[in-house]
């Protein structure tokens, strides 16, 4: 591998500036917004702060429980892929309301429901692949090996041509074999993305522009990310009840999953649940919500194959300005919510007895006293 073909130090701060105004923040202000959020309730028991892993580059990936530790579980992520962040702005809005509206169903919530919520997975990057150009939502283990794009030409026939960073091109001097110029690791594949802008197919001599597929590999092996690692190790410690998925591509639309007979059932009961919440509460126009089959190396198919009902949420690639996040987009994002909180409400058997045990207790003075 040639340094030449390397970014620079300032050229990749260059690209990141870039990238980031793409997104309504920065990952380190959303990270600080939710730490501020949850300060003054950690104390009373309805919010804590966790770290579940750490990214490429090691930095943390935080997941935030708001609620009742002992309440029905649901997890959700933003930022899987690091661009797409409508999602982690609509969390937080959730977050906020339940810890702050005073809304009596928030209130609710709070005790009766515990909410994990990771606003970015994808810490490193504000693009839709990792810092090893790993399409994160490609690595998970369901049928890993069906999962994923490779970079393909486009140029007609004789081409056919397909790039795989697992053998690279050592004919033209890029070996399966490069050292992360950001994470410093020696890697067992080479990137697409750093093959230099004047590379061309080996077969019929097409630009590199011409290739598509180039930002959904798979990764070398499954679940060989640390944010895949990370965002499953919490699936299996806390063994939700639901997940959601949140992403960036044209919708707004729900993609439940399912991978068994049970589950789907379940998945179009909610989003029946789902579309009278919208309508008869929330007076707004139902969400498609669509109910498939999981799809392979996706986060979603390895959380229902825990059991897990799991949903991808697709918001717009058109961005609304985050001044209009609180108006429909959230009513539909709060809709999904609620329907949810509602089914795995878990009513804390200290409050649900108490009455008895007063009304017991009486009983038995009155008898007592009778004798």
């Amino acid at each position: 591998m040639k340094c030449g073909d390397m970014p620079t130090s300032t050229e990749y701060k260059v690209y990141a500036s870039v990238l980031r105004g793409l997104n309504y923040e920065s990952k380190d202000s959303v990270i600080a917004k939710f730490d501020s959020l949850i300060s003054p309730y950690i104390s009373k028991g309805f919010a804590q702060k966790y770290i579940i892993g750490s990214s490429v580059l090691g930095k943390q990936i935080p997941m935030y429980r708001i609620g009742n530790v002992n309440g029905g579980r649901i997890l959700c992520d933003g930022q899987m892929h690091g661009s797409e962040d409508v999602g982690t702005e609509l969390l937080y809005l959730w977050a906020q309301w339940i810890l702050t509206s005073g809304d009596a169903e928030a209130e609710r919530i709070k005790r009766q429901n515990c909410w994990f919520i990771i606003p970015v997975l994808n810490i490193d990057e504000y693009r839709r692949t990792n810092a090893h150009y790993v399409n994160i939502n490609r690595n998970f283990a369901y049928y890993f090996n069906r999962a994923g794009a490779l970079p393909y030409c486009t140029a007609a026939s004789p081409s056919h041509y397909t790039y795989n960073p697992l053998v690279g091109d050592p004919d033209h001097g890029y070996p399966p074999h490069w050292t992360g110029p950001l994470a410093n690791e020696n890697l067992n594949y080479y990137p697409f993305e750093l093959l230099p802008s004047t590379w061309t197919c080996p077969v019929c001599g097409a630009a590199k522009s011409t290739f598509k597929g180039t930002a959904d590999w798979r990764g070398p092996s499954a679940v060989s990310e640390p944010e895949s690692k990370a965002l499953l190790n919490a699936l299996k410690q806390w063994q939700p009840k639901a997940y959601f998925n949140h992403h960036l591509y044209d919708g707004p639309f729900v993609n439940a999953y399912f991978i068994n007979a049970a589950q789907q059932t379940f998945q179009q009961n909610m989003a029946n649940k789902i579309a009278a919440i919208e309508i008869n509460e929330l007076d707004v126009t139902p969400i498609p919500f669509n109910i498939y089959g999981c799809s392979a190396g996706f986060s979603t198919a390895d959380a229902s194959s825990l059991g897990i009902y799991s949903s991808l949420i697709e918001w717009n690639v058109s961005a609304p300005p985050i001044s209009e996040l609180p108006g429909r987009w959230f009513s539909w994002w709060k809709a999904i919510a609620l329907g949810y909180s509602r089914q795995f409400a878990v009513i804390s058997p200290t409050t649900s007895l108490l009455p008895l045990i007063v009304i017991g207790g009486v009983l038995l003075f009155l008898l007592t006293r009778g004798k």
